[in-house]
């Protein structure tokens, strides 16, 4: 993804349960994740969403709780800072497998010319 610039996810839920997709500053994934696993279903951030924390600088942004078969589209713009952020699943229990990395850069051609194969 290229630094500064806006792009948009489409997050479907094919699965039987609900999950939900939180965009993370790099090396926090877990601290987040952790600090909403005990959280009442119940209890909603003030934009409404289950199992985010609530005004954290950590979280660069987030979908709701997707039920199954539904999806959200989330609009965001990339980071303006290079680095590989994470996303993750923190309805209670999926962190730990549901997770992911967004490689941020200012030059994508030169960092996929370095990382082949991504």
């Amino acid at each position: 993804m290229e630094a500064g610039k806006p792009f948009q996810v489409i997050f479907e839920n094919p699965d039987a349960m609900p999950h939900n997709l939180v965009f993370v500053r790099p090396g926090t994934m877990q601290d987040v994740a952790i600090a909403v696993q005990t959280q009442a279903p119940d209890k909603l951030d003030s934009k409404g969403r289950a199992y985010v924390p609530d005004n954290d600088p950590r979280v660069i942004d987030a979908t709701r709780l997707i039920e199954s078969g539904k999806s959200e589209t989330l609009n965001l713009t990339a980071p303006a800072e290079d680095g590989i952020y994470q996303y993750v699943c923190t309805f209670s229990g999926h962190w730990a497998i549901m997770k992911g990395e967004l490689v941020v850069t200012k030059d994508v051609k030169a960092w996929l010319a370095a990382h082949p194969g991504n």
